[in-house]
């Protein structure tokens, strides 16, 4: 098929935000200043208390459409009805404290003058401001169907992600609101079955980490969610990394266990897990949990 040059699409970029005012200047900015400039902002702001709304009024764009939500939602509950206030053909997703490089609608339109490919994500810079340091997501991204490699790792960034809008009204639902964790994931699983990805290596996207991403009552909760969603999406079972994905999240259920010293609940972990997981958590079990938060600092 060949490449439509005159394609120009309108992109719905949709920005959830709570109490986000610190954050939104430099996010709405970087989407402001894009290259491709045919493009709507989304601003669902989840029942804000802080001074947010002042500092949209402030931005004065009228390429910003603000929505004020009167109860607080759960994340992917907001994310779904700030799709469903979209008018693009495509989505893009950016994070109220996150932000983007000038030319990432640019590349990723591109991509899309093929029918065939539905999703697409780039490369992206990590920031965390815990310990200071900027790296990069992954030296390689994957592309084409993807569904089986996506099982074994998540390497589609929610900042990076577009997809076409009408593939997520054709799910049976769009984001869960079930899930406050892993909704991004979950959405991507569903929409790369038997679908074209497209990746671009290139960092077009910055995320910010902060400290609270990387407290261990998330880290449960994430593979407490990853969990349920192997036990609720056994038509993924074809794939080969399906059984990886489930030893993987108990093994790390387990191992946040242990270091809420609840290592006598850890134990029930073991049947779940084949020999290589089992093992490997049964010599944690058996270690102090000084030792186990070194190795886990070494990715162990």
């Amino acid at each position: 098929m060949k490449a439509n040059n005159s394609y120009n699409p309108l992109v719905s970029v949709i920005i959830n935000s709570h109490n986000g005012g610190n954050f939104l200047n430099q996010s709405i900015k970087s989407v402001l200043e894009q290259t491709y400039k045919n493009f709507e902002i989304i601003f669902y702001d989840n029942f804000s208390s802080d001074d947010s709304v002042l500092k949209i009024k402030k931005i004065n764009s009228k390429k910003i459409k603000y929505y004020y939500s009167k109860k607080f939602l759960k994340l992917y509950h907001a994310r779904d009805l700030a799709v469903k206030k979209a008018k693009g053909e495509l989505i893009a997703f950016l994070d109220v404290d996150d932000w983007w490089e000038r030319k990432k609608l640019e590349a990723q339109i591109k991509v899309f003058r093929k029918s065939i490919v539905i999703l697409s994500y780039t490369n992206y810079k990590i920031h965390d401001e815990q310990n200071k340091t900027i790296k990069t997501a992954f030296k390689n991204l994957p592309d084409g169907l993807i569904t089986d490699r996506l099982l074994k790792k998540n390497f589609i960034g929610m900042c990076t992600l577009m997809f076409r809008r009408k593939s997520y009204f054709e799910l049976k639902k769009g984001f869960d609101h079930k899930f406050e964790i892993i909704g991004d994931y979950d959405l991507c699983l569903r929409l790369s079955i038997n679908q074209l990805a497209k990746s671009i290596n290139q960092c077009l996207s910055h995320y910010r980490w902060h400290p609270n991403n990387l407290s261990n009552t998330k880290r449960k909760l994430n593979f407490l969610e990853l969990i349920r969603w192997v036990k609720k999406n056994k038509k993924f079972k074809k794939f080969s990394n399906f059984k990886h994905l489930e030893n993987f999240s108990n093994f790390q259920l387990g191992l946040s266990l242990i270091l809420d010293n609840k290592k006598i609940k850890t134990i029930k972990i073991l049947k779940k897990l084949n020999f290589y997981y089992r093992i490997k958590l049964f010599l944690l079990i058996m270690m102090p949990i000084k030792l186990i938060k070194v190795l886990k600092n070494t990715k162990f």
